[in-house]
């Protein structure tokens, strides 16, 4: 087996938005617990949270899709390949 594909544009763009979104939470989260911040802000904030997961999530499951796609296609490959340098059943060809 080959190295791993490399991660596709949409995966990385929800890794690093879900980062941030959760990066953004910590820092109401100190805040709340501080008393700086309200109810609603904290909520909000939290929702933020939840929005970039779910949407980090869905990448997730796409990217390993395609990951297991592309080793599955590797795999027929190399059996091809193989069965092709096996000689043949019906002599010469």
């Amino acid at each position: 087996m080959t190295d791993s594909p490399a991660l596709s544009a949409e995966y990385a763009a929800a890794t690093e938005a879900h980062n941030a979104a959760q990066a953004a939470y910590d820092a109401k989260v100190k805040l709340y617990r501080a008393g700086k911040l309200s109810d609603a802000e904290y909520l909000a904030a939290r929702k933020a949270l939840e929005a970039a997961t779910a949407i980090f999530d869905a990448a997730f499951d796409a990217e390993a899709a395609r990951q297991e796609r592309a080793e599955h296609e590797e795999a027929l490959a190399k059996v091809a390949a193989e069965a092709a340098a096996q000689p043949s059943l019906f002599g010469k060809e």
